[in-house]
């Protein structure tokens, strides 16, 4: 499952892009030497694109925006439409990595409706899918299944076979995050089918990963195992250092939500870490110190879960991802009010409210209001508890509303 503590900003652009992650730095100064300031052509533009994809894939994404709204404005001045739209799509995309979704949207939509104009079926599913995963972002899940669907439609139609792959995937995350297990499964097995009747080895490493998760919400502990052997397998088969961290983390998380096997957790979260370390990939790195914070706070080791959880903190500030910081904050907060050091966790609770209303997601926010309503009330600070917990009930309220809405 891609999302343990946060969602990754570009695990699906990885995924669907031909450049891989290796010699991205030489890739990056090879095209650089073509440029030619000041000269406008259809190649200029062309080499701006790629630069924007290669810094996408590095994750650097004032680069990425630098040189796809570079390559916008130049395509705009010669009519290059096509080098246009894609210019465009990769601007959504250096947009949603800084995490500035209403303007990804805008320039997702854009490029979309670019696409549609010069015919290019495949890219308009490739805008749909990715529009999607910003609603997702956004807590808006019933529009995001919608174009999530139209996305579907639209590859299907054009037989392209990688994103159908990439779209049933973030259908089943879905479903799976609504705790539909059922239905996540259901399109996960579809994914599994589309994997294996082609010959990368790659999709198929991701759906077993996939596959594993759901299998152990099920409740099916021997195809959870299996699942995610199977993933660990198939990352070593492709010598992929990133592929057997995230399997190791996986297998981790599986020892600790489906065994209560704090020993092994402990071991695999610890050899993901090394691992992310590795490949200095600091969302895994967070990731794996967030596991073992878990692990030592189910114990009641305080002080080693402090511990974990400030470093899983400190990685995912290196990477500005609000979702895992949002995260870290909330658990240091509760991991402290736990062991009584109610001002302490005041502080967190406090960070957690303000990164939860910049992302914008009505159920944070909530569980944010729930947290410092508590706190405050053993701070015996009643006004400020009552003002919290007030906000928590028609928050909450709001959202069981609009979750019968969606249902319906």
């Amino acid at each position: 499952m891609k999302y343990l503590a946060a969602t990754p900003i570009l695990i699906i652009f990885i995924f669907t892009t031909s450049v891989t992650l290796h010699g991205q730095v030489s890739a990056i100064d090879s095209l650089k030497s073509v440029l030619r300031n000041g000269v406008s052509t259809t190649s200029e533009v062309n080499t701006l694109n790629k630069l924007a994809v290669a810094y996408l894939i590095n994750e650097e994404c004032d680069s990425g925006l630098y040189y796809s709204v570079r390559s916008v404005k130049m395509a705009d001045s010669l009519n290059y439409k096509k080098g246009k739209a894609l210019a465009t799509f990769y601007t959504g995309l250096s947009l949603r990595c800084k995490q500035d979704y209403a303007n990804a949207y805008k320039s997702l939509l854009e490029a979309k409706n670019l696409f549609e104009e010069l015919g290019n079926e495949k890219y308009v599913a490739k805008c749909l899918k990715d529009i999607g995963i910003i609603l997702l972002y956004q807590d808006n899940k019933a529009d995001a299944l919608r174009i999530f669907f139209l996305a579907l439609n639209t590859s299907e139609k054009i037989k392209d076979t990688t994103e159908i792959m990439t779209v049933l995937i973030e259908i089943s995350d879905l479903f799976y995050f609504e705790k539909n297990y059922k239905k996540a499964l259901e399109y996960a097995k579809r994914d599994e089918t589309y994997a294996y009747s082609q010959p990368l080895i790659h999709p198929r490493e991701v759906v077993t990963e996939q596959l594993g998760y759901i299998y152990i919400s099920l409740n099916n502990d021997s195809l959870a195992l299996k699942y995610q052997l199977e993933s660990l397998r198939l990352s070593a088969m492709q010598k992929d250092t990133f592929g057997i961290a995230n399997s190791y983390l996986q297998l981790g998380y599986y020892y600790y939500d489906s065994k209560n096997n704090n020993e092994l957790a402990l071991q695999y979260l610890q050899k993901a870490e090394k691992m992310y370390a590795v490949v200095k990939d600091s969302s895994g790195i967070s990731n794996s110190h967030l596991g073992q914070a878990r692990v030592y706070r189910s114990t009641g080791n305080a002080v080693l879960a402090l511990i974990s959880f400030k470093k899983s903190l400190h990685f995912a500030e290196l990477t500005h991802d609000n979702y895992a910081i949002a995260d870290n904050c909330l658990e240091i907060g509760q991991t402290l009010f736990e062991a009584g050091r109610y001002a302490e966790a005041l502080s967190y609770f406090k960070d957690n409210l303000e990164v939860s209303n910049h992302i914008k997601q009505a159920t944070r926010i909530a569980i944010a209001y729930k947290e410092l309503g508590n706190v405050y009330e053993k701070l015996k600070k009643p006004n400020e508890a009552l003002i919290y917990l007030n906000k928590f009930i028609i928050l909450q309220d709001s959202i069981n509303a609009k979750m019968q809405e969606d249902k319906l």
